[in-house]
């Protein structure tokens, strides 16, 4: 009966262990660049969907005479490519 209620007690605490290390996870941001011009553009819960979201700009950006100088990049949600905030 013990060995049940500490494998459950175990199990319990896993369960919250992975949940707080998922909250951990940043988020990633898609950026358009363009010039000296940086926009967000979407975000994303993991960096394969940001990079799947950014190959699927790029390729519909190929077959447009406006992909001159645009460019995407993935970051995660801490990063700021314009730089600091000033006060």
């Amino acid at each position: 009966m013990r060995f049940a209620r500490r494998a459950s007690l175990l199990v319990a605490l896993s369960l919250l262990a992975s949940a707080a290390t998922a909250y951990a996870e940043c988020a990633w941001v898609l950026w358009s660049a363009s010039g000296d011009a940086s926009l967000p553009v979407s975000a994303w819960d993991a960096k394969s969907r940001c990079e799947g979201a950014k190959n699927e700009r790029l390729r519909a950006l190929s077959s447009t005479v406006e992909r001159k100088d645009v460019s995407f990049v993935c970051l995660p949600d801490t990063v700021d490519p314009r730089g600091p905030k000033g006060k």
